[in-house]
């Protein structure tokens, strides 16, 4: 009975050792994938830099496999200037370009976009504003007790 029993535990153990060698097996390849994975992302963009450079550099020279590059990209323009105005883009009070309904700050000039040329208001106008809301607000409450009062 012992014999039977040391065979089904070194039967067990062996497959537990088989168990493991394929888990370390296909935890290498696992690691092997992910580093292939990312060495040809690394590639793709060396080659899309080395293109993008290319065509920076020879766009001008009037090649004929570029030119529906510089029409897929000026597309591109007009289709994210069309997405911002529909999106409720703010157009630059300084250079008129389009700008992301949320900026501060316009991304072609850096011109703040809140400020209206020849429309700044000084304190002085700013102050009289605020002195007739507030008397405007001090009458109506005084209104609507004199009115509770009766």
């Amino acid at each position: 009975m012992m014999g039977f029993i040391d065979d089904i535990s070194e039967a067990i153990a062996d497959a537990g050792n088989d168990v493991m060698e394929r888990a370390k097996e296909l935890r290498q390849i696992a690691n092997l994938k992910r580093e292939y994975k990312e060495t040809e992302k690394f590639v793709q963009g060396r080659y899309e830099g080395i293109g993008r450079d290319f065509y920076l550099k020879n766009k001008d020279k009037k090649k004929k496999d570029l030119g529906d590059i510089t029409e897929a990209l000026d597309k591109m323009e007009e289709l994210q200037k069309e997405i911002e105005k529909l999106k409720g883009g703010i157009n630059c009070p300084s250079c008129n370009a389009l700008n992301n309904s949320e900026a501060v700050y316009c991304n072609k000039c850096g011109a703040r976009l809140d400020e209206v040329p020849g429309s700044e208001e000084s304190e002085e106008d700013h102050a009289e504003v605020v002195d007739a809301e507030v008397v405007e607000e001090e009458t109506k409450n005084s209104e609507a007790s004199s009115k509770e009062e009766k």
